[in-house]
């Protein structure tokens, strides 16, 4: 409890954002899921009883290996690849469909046969390779109403027309992935966290989804979530959208990204990573996890390395034609032949670009816990030869696992805030290491440039500590803030966190700041003129309280509030449920004190002891549950306290969102009426009817209530 908080009086909103770092919390546990994976994609056409690349697909180190189909090859069907003829090596077995003139039946199909084979289904390219480079060359998408040029997805009706059925097909077969999980693997099986057994991934996959700025990351995710869809694939250095998202011959720069700073007109510096591109890798990747999707992520692209055109070689960052380093030889890429430099590089100069990269991708993305690296798409063509793949894979994989051994620092990209003018932001890093950290944070300004570090001045606290106070935030404090954490191990950015001024507003925040034990009744009026309403609430630690009594409902406490011609109303407070019913806070009609489940027009987040969070309201005379969420699925146990905050919206219709501890559990509940928003308040109800209350059975802190038009 903040001593700061205990005064009770009308003050701006307090945004608290918690970075917690998925970093080692003893000598030697690893951090993220740190799952290799190999793509041994047979030369067509394949030998079915012995796939090419064998001696990688078995490389202890590899965690899965995803084979690709293709068309028309009757020796390399999904059936034959889930088969016993491509062994599993022990290890998952992802299987994908490339042919792209196939039809929706067979893929339907092969979705029933990889899912009964064991294995996990990647992509369906008719459906992923619309628009780019490929394509256009060979005159267009084989569905019409797909999206040209693989760069505009926004929401579903940006999918081709033909997909919803594999969607929907996809999502049947694969398994419920609870947000936030940690992907596993115990031998040929894949596992997440609260499954309770074996996992099967089911994919639906956009290449340039990272590297296409055109790409909308939550729209896109947001459909395959709400199709059941668990898993995603996405390239790292991608040619084909990033660089042909305006068509195959006349490339728009401006719109794609690749882990190398620079660009096809200014050129590329390898030496160089590009934080734009991990910033917005990172972006992806956690937005995928609070949906519970695995990204597979696949580091190095072969075709791009062997192909002419802009979307491959000729737009290729590794063309020397493209940047300042000096390679590769372009006269290899033509004629599709492995690059020596390429392929040598790695064990002729530790220090070279492509290991730089690697250090980059583990100290950047190293942690999240749904991350499968993928090595190479692709990689085994007619002139690569078998030794030179396999070197190649061997020394990514030696990269890797050094790396992961070594970063002991990360910091996942936390979630962007928002406060009132004069308001105070607050931003924290809760780093473990079995090492010492040191803190520094940084701001970019809105608009874009550099991150500029922070010193104290007064209104700005903590710039070399892991908490940085911003009190009094005004229009020049908005921007993006991130914190460089460094140790023994390495350093690593936090990522970017937007600060935003909202327009206008009032807010209130907790605060009874009267001495501990007091009895707080009636009407209560404090500095400013704010005047709460309190029923028999005792002070205890800073906190509310209710004292010991009896009556079903109790630990009544409310302030006036009026929406007015404001649209968004906001009300959130750390809940401490123990030994009572349960726990509410919302918006009560008719007084400060009414109860809402007695109360006509009251809206409400009902906190209970086992765990089940509950979005409630009160008309026609019934209180009915409008939507829940089972906390305890994300181990909530009896006991513990919870951060719920409810955001109620009046624009376009009636709408509310429930967050815990930060992350957005219930999303986009349709009230279904307008709720009288006079009063914010919390409440509680007794575990029976006989028993009385005491202290320790629960308590109310950091009440905060924020109106504002946005």
């Amino acid at each position: 409890m903040n001593p700061e908080r205990h005064g009770l009086k009308p003050v701006t909103t307090i945004a608290v954002l918690t970075v917690v770092l998925g970093l080692l919390q003893v000598p030697f546990a690893k951090a993220g899921s740190q799952i290799i994976s190999a793509n041994p994609h047979p030369v067509t056409p394949c030998d079915a009883t012995a796939p090419p690349l064998a001696t990688i697909a078995n490389n202890s180190k590899i965690g899965a290996n995803a084979y690709h189909t293709t068309n028309p090859n009757p020796t390399c069907t999904v059936t034959t690849v889930t088969s016993s003829a491509f062994p599993s090596y022990d290890k998952p077995k992802i299987v994908s469909s490339d042919g792209g003139d196939w039809n929706n039946m067979d893929a339907l199909n092969w979705i029933d046969t990889i899912k009964n084979a064991g294995a996990h289904y990647e992509h369906y390219e008719r459906y992923f390779d619309c628009g780019l480079c490929m394509t256009c060359a060979q005159g267009g998408c084989p569905d019409t109403t797909c999206p040209q040029r693989g760069d505009k997805i926004n929401d579903i009706n940006d999918f081709p027309a033909g997909s919803a059925s594999l969607r929907q097909k996809l999502g049947a077969n694969a398994t419920r992935l609870l947000p936030n999980g940690t992907l596993t693997r115990s031998g040929d099986k894949f596992h997440w966290t609260g499954s309770g057994g074996p996992i099967t991934l089911m994919g639906y996959s956009w290449m340039g989804a990272l590297a296409g700025l055109n790409f909308d990351i939550d729209g896109y995710l947001d459909v395959l979530q709400g199709a059941g869809i668990n898993f995603t694939r996405v390239f790292a250095i991608e040619q084909w959208t990033a660089l042909a998202v305006d068509g195959c011959s006349s490339p728009n720069v401006g719109n794609g990204l690749t882990p190398f700073s620079g660009n096809l007109t200014s050129k590329w510096d390898l030496n160089q990573m590009n934080n734009a591109f991990f910033s917005r890798a990172q972006q992806f990747i956690q937005a995928a996890a609070d949906r519970g999707i695995v990204v597979q992520i696949s580091l190095f692209e072969h075709v791009g390395l062997e192909k002419e055109g802009y979307g491959q070689s000729q737009g290729s960052p590794y063309n020397r034609d493209n940047n300042f380093n000096g390679y590769l030889d372009y006269s290899f890429l033509k004629n599709k032949e492995a690059p020596p430099d390429f392929v040598d590089i790695s064990r002729t100069n530790p220090g070279n670009a492509n290991r730089r990269y690697i250090t980059e991708v583990v100290s950047r993305l190293g942690a999240y816990d749904n991350v499968i690296f993928e090595i190479m798409n692709e990689p085994k063509d007619e002139k690569w030869t078998a030794d030179a793949v396999r070197s190649w894979h061997e020394w990514v994989i030696m990269a890797l696992d050094t790396e992961f051994a070594r970063t002991l620092v990360t910091a996942p990209a936390p979630k962007s805030q928002s406060v009132v003018p004069g308001g105070t932001a607050v931003f924290t890093v809760s780093a473990s290491s079995p090492f010492a950290v040191s803190y520094l944070w940084q701001r970019q300004p809105t608009g874009g440039g550099a991150f500029v570090n922070l010193a104290d001045d007064g209104r700005i606290s903590g710039s070399r500590t892991g908490t940085l106070r911003i009190a009094a935030a005004s229009s020049a404090d908005a921007g993006s803030y991130r914190c460089l954490v460094t140790g023994a191990g390495g350093a690593a950015n936090s990522g970017p966190a937007g600060l935003t001024l909202l327009a206008g507003g009032l807010a209130v925040r907790d605060g009874f700041g009267a001495a501990d034990g007091t009895i707080l009744s009636g009407r209560i009026t404090e500095a400013g003129g704010k005047v709460w309403t309190a029923d028999n609430v005792k002070i205890s630690g800073g906190k509310a309280k209710s004292n010991n009594e009896t009556g079903e409902w109790r630990l009544l406490a409310g302030v006036p509030v009026s929406l007015n011609s404001l649209k968004v109303a906001v009300i959130e407070a750390d809940l401490h449920q123990q030994n009572i019913g349960a726990i509410a806070l919302g918006f009560p009609a008719g007084s400060p004190v009414a109860i809402f489940e007695q109360t006509e027009n009251s809206l409400w987040v009902e906190f209970t002891r086992a765990g089940l969070l509950s979005l409630r309201k009160r008309v026609g005379g019934v209180a009915a549950t409008i939507a829940s969420f089972d906390m305890t699925a994300i181990g909530f146990v009896s006991g513990n306290t919870v951060n719920v905050r409810l955001v109620y919206r009046t624009s376009p219709s009636t709408q509310a969102d429930v967050y815990i501890n930060g992350i957005r559990r219930i999303t986009n509940a349709k009230v279904g009426f307008t709720p009288s928003i006079q009063y914010a308040g919390f409440q509680a109800r007794r575990a029976s009817s006989s028993a009385p209350y005491s202290e320790a059975d629960g308590d109310i802190d950091n009440f905060v209530v924020t109106l504002s038009a946005q």
